[in-house]
């Protein structure tokens, strides 16, 4: 019998809420075409329900830590923050980021995810040129592998969220299914699809000169039907070209990472719960979020006070 997985919450761990859901209740922008391509299965496809937001991770969480984590709404945040430990911020922003500064001050973990870095300007005194968003295949990250965070994770562990679950597109050309795109060059043409998971980074050199460690890197293209992050390496037989050990990948921009702040810290995860998308086509619904396990173990260790 396999035991189940159990992380222990020893300190208050609270998120934050902002209340914005995904929904079908409100409108589908992008439903089941009216005159889909002629297909004998189109008649079966139905749009399916979805209500989604990425804070439901947080709900779900209670699974595995046996106790809720303490749901703060933007009217909470000022009572509640005082009695919390660790405080997370997911592809979000709060306003009131002298708060969330001076909870950080007086000891607090705060963890910021995705969008949430753009707060990091705000919250130390890193200029906000050094934080970028870039687009990936997936969710990713380059692991420092001495780290406490990263301890014992799989040494393929690479993938910390998959976009199509939660309506994002995939590159279709990075895919072995797909023979008429850009890798096919006598076919001449490519998918309209491109790299959409977005990656948000600080630049290395200004996250550590402002005292800060870098666990994790990432390196995505500039092009975003580029089929690489950073340069291939040595190509090996039944290998792709995105395989983490193949990849020249540049080490400047720090994507997971921890930055003393006072007597607390802020940690960062800039892959990890994006708000899913109802932008691209998405007939079988929407998952509210589709986080990896190397990137959950992570953040546990991070809210468990084991890192």
């Amino acid at each position: 019998k396999i035991p189940r997985f159990h992380v222990n919450l020893k300190d208050a761990v609270g998120y934050y809420e902002p209340g914005e859901r995904v929904t079908d209740k409100d409108g589908n922008p992008v439903g089941v075409p009216a005159h889909f391509p002629d297909n004998p299965l189109v008649h079966q496809l139905h749009q399916t329900p979805y209500d989604v937001s990425n804070t439901d991770y947080f709900r779900d969480l209670k699974k595995v830590t046996g106790k809720p984590l303490t749901k703060v709404t933007p009217p909470e945040l000022p009572s509640r923050l005082n009695q919390l430990d660790k405080f997370v911020v997911a592809d979000s922003q709060v306003n009131d980021a002298g708060r969330l500064k001076a909870f950080v001050k007086k000891g607090g973990d705060l963890v910021l995810t995705d969008s949430a870095l753009r707060m990091i300007p705000s919250l130390t005194k890193i200029d906000k040129k050094a934080v970028k968003k870039g687009f990936g295949y997936v969710g990713y990250a380059d692991l420092d592998r001495s780290n406490p965070i990263t301890h014992g994770l799989l040494a393929t562990a690479w993938q910390t969220f998959a976009p199509t679950p939660i309506g994002y597109p995939l590159l279709m050309e990075r895919d072995a299914y797909w023979n008429s795109g850009t890798n096919n060059e006598d076919a001449g043409t490519s998918s309209p699809t491109k790299n959409s998971a977005a990656i948000w980074t600080v630049d290395r050199d200004a996250w550590e000169d402002a005292g800060g460690v870098t666990i994790g890197t990432a390196d995505p293209p500039k092009n975003r039907k580029s089929v690489t992050e950073g340069e291939p390496k040595d190509v090996y037989e039944n290998c792709y070209d995105y395989c983490f050990a193949k990849r020249m990948a540049a080490q400047d921009k720090t994507e997971i990472g921890t930055l003393k702040v006072g007597k607390g810290r802020i940690v960062i995860f800039g892959a990890m719960l994006p708000q899913p998308t109802e932008q691209f086509a998405h007939w079988f619904g929407l998952n509210a979020y589709s986080v990896s396990a190397a990137a959950q173990t992570m953040l546990l260790r991070v809210l468990g006070g084991k890192a």
